[in-house]
């Protein structure tokens, strides 16, 4: 019993190691056309070994706004505000559908919502590392449906995503409705140490 006990210790304690930050929320727009952004910095300080960084944001998503989640490192300007140049990644919701914008930002990646009604929506993105930095896969799920983007090839875009290097993030809202926006993104070990004796 007492084997039994301290093996799930183990597991549970390896298990939830990580990092989680939740990002502020993006203040009220001065434009006409509702843009704000909002800058989060973060590091993973975990071991180097296999890892997942994941992404979570819940949003009002409508018709006419849009909400993007933007991850790089602050290396050019160094001003803590993560500029086009310095991104890597951009990832968010734009009137209807879900899109992916890999590093150097001139192709984009759509996935339209079908029968799309107005609402509450959580896009969950998951991005397995490994221990070498390289992204092993990564896997996209809305209101708990998983989705692909089309076209989207995972080693066509591998230099630029590089979550171990990333330590800056930009959220940005645009539109007339309310965005509601709820950010959140964690990095976890996902090594789990099973003792049997």
């Amino acid at each position: 019993m007492k084997n039994i006990i301290v093996c799930c210790l183990m597991m549970f304690v390896i298990s939830v190691s990580g990092v989680v930050v939740d990002v502020p929320t993006v203040p009220m727009s001065k434009f006409v056309d509702g843009e704000s952004s909002v800058n989060k910095d973060f590091q993973s300080n975990l071991p180097n070994r296999a890892r997942t960084f994941k992404i979570e944001m819940s949003l009002n998503a409508t018709l006419t706004n849009n909400v993007q989640i933007a991850f790089g490192m602050d290396s050019v300007h160094e001003d803590g505000k993560l500029a086009a140049e310095e991104t890597d990644l951009i990832l968010g919701w734009d009137c209807g559908k879900w899109f992916l914008q890999p590093k150097g930002l001139r192709i984009r990646y759509d996935s339209v919502v079908t029968n799309f009604v107005a609402g509450q929506r959580t896009l969950k993105a998951s991005i397995e590392i490994y221990p070498g930095g390289e992204v092993k896969a990564i896997t996209f799920n809305d209101n708990g449906q998983t989705f692909s983007f089309a076209d989207f090839k995972l080693q066509d875009n591998v230099s630029g995503l590089k979550p171990d290097d990333w330590s800056l993030l930009r959220v940005t809202t645009r539109g007339a409705d309310v965005a509601n926006e709820d950010v959140s993104i964690k990095f976890t070990n996902d090594a789990t140490l099973i003792i049997i004796q």
